[in-house]
């Protein structure tokens, strides 16, 4: 998913969306090691018609880190098996535990930072009736762990 693709901020007045977005964007973390891999781990929980989407930026040695474009992370479930996260996938108020991990080795880093999209549906209105959306996911216990994997 490119930045382009992603819609316009969750408040805005653009309502020919069909989803609506809510980031949130970690501060830099400096590992003292390069790095090569990545797990972000967190906890979910919404409703249906809803989605997380997880981010990261690496560099080495902060080189041009804001230019740098951010990889897609893909989601597994905690025993490694992969698996589409949708907001819909835990039941009751309870959260469920996510793993995100690159679908291949980046590049050697020691600089990164997480960004967590979170969108949910809009539901136009009638007329004369503002546009709606469903319940945004939430999350919690948001844990990065940079790993470097042997060669």
């Amino acid at each position: 998913v490119s930045e382009s693709s992603i819609p316009t901020i969750l408040g805005s007045s653009d309502s020919a969306n069909s989803t609506v977005p809510a980031r949130y964007v970690s501060k830099r973390v400096d590992t003292t090691e390069k790095m090569d891999d990545i797990a972000v781990f967190l906890k979910g929980y919404g409703k249906a018609d809803g989605g997380i989407t997880v981010f990261v930026k690496t560099t080495l040695d902060n080189e041009n880190f804001d230019n740098t474009p951010y990889v897609q992370l893909f989601p597994q479930e905690i025993g490694d098996a992969r698996t589409e996260i949708t907001a819909n996938t835990s039941t009751g108020n309870s959260f469920r535990e996510y793993c995100f991990r690159p679908d291949a080795r980046l590049s050697d880093y020691n600089t990164y930072n997480v960004k967590i999209v979170m969108t949910a549906e809009v539901i136009p209105g009638e007329a004369g009736s503002p546009d709606t959306h469903t319940q945004m996911p939430y999350i919690k216990d948001l844990r990065a762990v940079p790993l470097s994997t042997p060669v």
